[in-house]
């Protein structure tokens, strides 16, 4: 049986809008993704079948951890991190889904997953990532191994 899997994603309305001073309310933070979740269900999406918030590019910091080389949220705009988000959905019974690039950097040059790929799995699993978006970016290094 195939289930329908509906899942609202942040790309396409707010992009990689960081400046939550001037835009607190659509820039990608904790505070955008949580407000979507409230939505989601409050709106009625959730029981018509929409059942995941999907965090596209721009949430991580732009280094990893120096120590454990882990993928960490940016702390301005993400101060309770990725699990407690993750939890936060959840908690609604959303499903969390999140973006990674299977190349240096993602699209907008923020830390992807290449040569990283095993911790970084364990990474979103320890988060409760449900479902990851694995973007195909990167230069032509990366391609001539995918072809």
């Amino acid at each position: 049986m195939l289930a329908l899997v509906c899942r609202w994603m942040s790309w396409e309305i707010f992009r990689c809008e960081i400046d939550c001073v001037t835009d607190p309310t659509t820039c990608i933070s904790e505070n955008l993704y949580k407000a979507q979740t409230d939505a989601l269900v409050s709106g009625g999406y959730f029981d018509a079948g929409y059942n995941g918030i999907h965090i596209d590019d721009c949430s991580p910091a732009m280094a990893r951890d120096p120590t454990t080389h882990q993928l960490v949220a940016n702390a301005t705009r993400f101060p309770s991190g990725m699990k407690a988000l993750g939890d936060y959905m959840h908690a609604s019974g959303v499903k969390f889904a999140y973006y990674t690039a299977e190349s240096y950097t993602t699209c907008e040059g923020y830390p992807a997953s290449r040569g990283y790929e095993q911790l970084d799995a364990q990474t979103f699993a320890s988060w409760g990532v449900d479902y990851l978006k694995v973007d195909g970016c990167g230069g032509e290094e990366c391609a001539a191994e995918w072809l």
